[in-house]
């Protein structure tokens, strides 16, 4: 309990003192956690040793990596909590101070446990009815004032009580960082929020002008930014406009509480749902210790088949951005493969010299998949709420960039360039300068002068046994997927108008190298060769399928 000498005498400027302690604690835990990468599992995981016990000690280090991670953000936590403690504390003893000086002022008397007292009627004054009424207010005051400071002290009480939970809330993992952990820190940092009046009804909702969002977070403090991330991760991450590094800070807090939920819930650990997440984590570490191949995570979502958004390299600094985006089948259980496949054109755009290159494998709308949902490929409702994602997300994209120019570029891939089709025409204008196709069934226009970035600036290839993009020719057994059954081809065909490789659809076609409808990411192919050199605008590097590009 609060005492009033407990008040009055606070040292509260050493709060601030420790709060700034406690910051560069988070600073220093910060560096161990680069140093713990970059000196111990950066090693272990790229040197020779292998088996049981190098798979044992890689875990520790990534164990270690965390823990520092989870100290990093409590040791901010506490550092903003116990600046919040001085200030309310401050404010408590002015209060405090104020009852005291207007008390004596009085001419009323506090006493160590904080009651007020009036003097006493001299014995001499006792029969005079104006000293007998001066001292009943005298005494008024009193038990008003004795209010008063019993008050402050209550909310005094009040407030330590509630601060040494939060404090306690913000401790150690005894047994170590955990899938409970990150959970555990972010509902601590949101009842932080709360406390500094800020709530999940305070970030821009989602969908909002990427200018809008981007100008609402740049208008916030460095503190509330960070607090925010912390104890709303997936409502910081999915925002349009906001700079990758902090979407993929928030984003990956995110992905460690979808995971902790799961454990929570007793979920099966081989439950597809929950091992994705698991996949795409662990990708995202082992990013971690591939030198010059950052990742960021761009967005997360867990529900039904799945959603994300992964950057191979920042594509707030990158001169090249490259979206690619996937088709039919494709769901958050196979993320790990479009990382790849991005992972292959940044490969080969460095290749072709370019150094300054992102590609991000882009999964943000639900693409038909191989159940009842297959023929929904013929129609294109799944195509447009995915053009309209993809406008948002790059129009994001440019928002974000840093300052000087950037080369955009979409890559769409069997039904994913429905999705870019639909991004580009109709009166959308997909804030890139090159679109790509591979694979693809149509592009919901009737030929390339529709889109809106420009024939010359369409490019497509397609390999002759690919089922989808070249059903007259292609042979089943090759295409690299189940065939959906030539009603559904047929009709797919006929909904998304001309294949955009064919002549008179007036595109850029490339020569591809590669076959069926899944290997055009091959390393060493002419047909990753083309999609690179689109990306980095060296358009020397394409070969003409039909002897020469349109002119």
């Amino acid at each position: 309990m609060v005492t009033f000498a407990d008040l009055r005498d606070a040292r509260v400027d050493r709060l601030t003192v420790a709060a700034d302690v406690w910051r560069q604690l988070a600073g220093k835990c910060s560096k161990l956690e680069d140093r713990t990468e970059l000196e111990l599992s950066k090693p272990l995981q790229n040197g020779a040793w292998e088996g049981a016990a190098a798979t044992e000690a890689l875990r520790r280090m990534t164990s270690l990596e965390d823990e520092f991670s989870l100290y990093r953000m409590k040791a901010r936590s506490i550092g903003m909590l116990l600046e919040r403690i001085a200030t309310d504390f401050q404010g408590l003893q002015q209060r405090l101070q104020s009852a005291i000086d207007a008390a004596t002022s009085l001419g009323l008397t506090v006493t160590a446990d904080g009651r007020v007292q009036a003097d006493e009627v001299p014995q001499s004054a006792l029969s005079d009815p104006g000293a007998l009424e001066v001292n009943r207010l005298a005494n008024q005051n009193a038990d008003v004032y004795t209010e008063v400071i019993a008050s402050i002290l209550k909310d005094a009480d009040h407030i330590d009580l509630t601060y040494a939970g939060m404090l306690r809330d913000f401790g150690p993992d005894v047994q170590g960082p955990n899938e409970f952990s990150w959970q555990h820190t972010t509902d601590a940092a949101r009842e932080l929020a709360g406390l500094n009046g800020l709530t999940a009804d305070d970030i821009t909702a989602a969908g909002t002008n990427p200018a809008q969002a981007a100008a609402w977070w740049h208008g916030l403090t460095a503190d509330q930014r960070e607090l925010l991330s912390m104890a709303y991760p997936a409502e910081v991450g999915r925002l349009n406009g906001l700079p990758a590094t902090d979407r993929d800070t928030a984003n990956r807090l995110a992905l460690h509480e979808l995971i902790g939920q799961g454990v929570n819930q007793r979920v099966d650990p081989n439950d597809p749902q929950h091992q994705r997440l698991v996949n795409l984590m662990n990708r995202l570490d082992a990013a971690d210790y591939q030198t010059g191949k950052p990742l960021y995570l761009l967005s997360i979502d867990n529900q039904g088949t799945g959603r994300a958004a992964v950057a191979i390299g920042n594509p707030d600094t990158a001169r090249h951005t490259a979206m690619l985006i996937p088709g039919v089948t494709n769901n958050l259980d196979g993320m790990v493969d479009q990382i790849g496949r991005a992972d292959h054109i940044r490969d080969a755009a460095e290749l072709l010299g370019a150094s300054d290159v992102s590609v991000i494998a882009w999964l943000q709308y639900d693409p038909p998949q191989l159940d009842d949902s297959i023929v929904t490929a013929a129609g294109s409702d799944r195509a447009q709420e995915g053009a309209t994602n993809l406008l948002a997300f790059t129009d994001g994209l440019r928002v974000s960039h840093d300052a000087g120019p950037v080369h955009m570029t979409a890559i769409g891939h069997s039904y994913g360039s429905v999705v870019v089709g639909d991004a580009t025409s109709g009166g959308h204008r997909l804030a890139v300068d090159d679109v790509v196709v591979v694979g693809s069934p149509g592009m919901d226009v009737h030929r390339a002068s529709d889109l809106s970035v420009g024939a010359d600036h369409v490019w497509a290839g397609a390999a002759p046994d690919d089922m989808v993009a070249s059903p007259d020719t292609a042979i089943p057994l090759e295409t690299g997927i189940p065939v959906a059954g030539d009603g559904v081809q047929a009709a797919i065909r006929l909904k998304h108008g001309v294949e955009p490789h064919l002549p008179e659809f007036g595109a850029r076609v490339f020569m591809t190298d590669t076959p069926g409808h899944t290997s055009y990411w091959q390393a060493g192919s002419q047909s990753l060769k083309s999609q690179a050199s689109v990306v980095v605008g060296d358009y020397g590097n394409l070969i003409p399928r039909y002897g020469k590009f349109p002119s």
